[in-house]
């Protein structure tokens, strides 16, 4: 079983140096997730772990899974060949070092068997606080349908614009300091 975080792990497969692919990596700056959202979400994904039996990272990788965010190398997206198979797609639900969504196009392997194409997700660290938004928003629907208390549309909205305004202050920080 292969450990380590998405970048390490196409960089091994693809046999080239981490810094390497760091460098063919298009940066654009952007928000970055809040502390707050993320352990706001977390917090939600406990509960509902604990109400509906299900384990917490299979719910983060489906709410991945709906949140959609690719993982790319330079401008390619990550592709995946794996057993298309019950086995296979539970272990993928339940990895928390990896994050896959399986794609419909399948392959008949010389082995006779069926594979399925996946495609690598990022993982919500490298969210951006609309993306992290999105996730939470996913919790919160489903934490309130289970009968589980969420905070008031007000007090996320609170949240959110404390944020934004920590965000926007750090930002300023950071220009006045790199001149």
């Amino acid at each position: 079983m292969m450990m380590g975080t998405a970048l390490e792990i196409v960089s091994f497969l693809m046999g080239q140096d981490k810094q390497k692919l760091w460098d063919i990596e298009e940066h654009k700056e952007k928000k970055r997730r809040s502390l707050s959202s993320n352990s706001y979400y977390w917090k939600l994904l406990e509960e509902l772990t604990i109400v509906t039996h299900v384990p917490k990272m299979k719910i983060h990788n489906l709410y991945l899974r709906q949140v959609g965010q690719t993982e790319r190398v330079g401008d390619k997206p990550i592709f995946m060949l794996l057993p298309d198979d019950d086995a296979t797609e539970e272990q993928v639900l339940l990895a928390s070092t990896y994050h896959l969504a399986p794609r419909r196009e399948t392959k008949q392997g010389t082995d006779g068997k069926t594979y399925r194409w996946y495609v690598m997700l990022r993982g919500s660290s490298t969210f951006s606080v609309e993306e992290m938004n999105m996730l939470v928003d996913l919790a919160v629907q489903d934490a309130k349908a289970q009968g589980i208390e969420t905070l008031t549309f007000d007090e996320l909205a609170r949240i959110r614009e404390l944020e934004l305004a920590n965000e926007q202050k750090n930002k300023g920080n950071i220009n006045t300091t790199s001149s």
